[in-house]
């Protein structure tokens, strides 16, 4: 059986970048890349998924592999819950949402308190958060 070879990806152009750090000169050639709003940058972004985007779709059953583990991925999700002065905190995702939820009980037995839930900071789904630190008291969180 012949392998068949693949597409060239897009050029990736270098700008040499010197800079003197502890006394070490680092040459870093894609320096121009991190600037990620530069026109030349979102080019080669739009480039490198179109190549990639042509890969991906001539893969025979890809659909079906996708549908399949969409399937198996969604499930019912819940973290570690961390227990403050009687209350559990602990993050929750349902099979049909996309982002974790902060939620709290009161005792083990509890109504659900939804605390803090992303899909209601944007259209998109593109907002999140980090709960940083819990209070001892469960009182408060950052």
């Amino acid at each position: 059986m012949k392998k068949k070879s693949l597409p060239k990806p897009p050029h990736t152009p270098t700008t040499p970048v010197r800079e003197v750090l502890h006394g070490v000169e680092i040459v870093d050639p894609y320096r121009w890349l991190e600037d990620q709003e530069a026109p030349d940058t979102r080019s080669w972004l739009r480039a490198q998924n179109r190549y990639t985007r042509r890969l991906l779709d001539a893969i025979e059953g890809r659909e079906a592999l996708s549908q399949r583990l969409t399937e198996l991925m969604r499930t019912d999700a819940i973290g570690v819950p961390t227990e403050r002065n009687g209350r559990f905190f602990y993050f929750r995702r349902r099979a049909d949402q996309e982002l974790s939820v902060y939620c709290m009980r009161q005792g083990l037995n509890g109504r659900e308190r939804v605390l803090l839930d992303p899909h209601t900071l944007t259209r998109d789904l593109s907002a999140s958060y980090t709960v940083h630190h819990l209070a001892r008291d469960g009182s408060w969180l950052v």
